[in-house]
């Protein structure tokens, strides 16, 4: 069995955290990246993101064939 979730990024989003552009401007507010979690493949999508399937023993177990469910944070704007 596995513990795995899948969280999309789009390049815009990677380029702009290490521009420094999101780090401080955003929290998390559902749907976060458990502390434990370990990224396990990463797969480029079409058109332009990165998709990460990570496994957290916090995630549901899965039974085989099963599809990975998604992983969507909400985020917040700070003021």
């Amino acid at each position: 069995m596995s513990r795995l979730k899948r969280l999309t990024v789009s390049y815009d989003l990677l380029l702009g955290l290490f521009r420094g552009e999101h780090s401080s401007k955003w929290r998390v507010i559902k749907d976060e990246v458990p502390p434990d979690a370990v990224v396990t493949k990463i797969e480029n999508v079409w058109p332009s993101c990165l998709e990460l399937t990570i496994e957290s023993k916090t995630f549901p177990d899965l039974s085989g064939g099963v599809t990975i469910p998604s992983l969507q944070p909400e985020l917040e704007k700070l003021e």
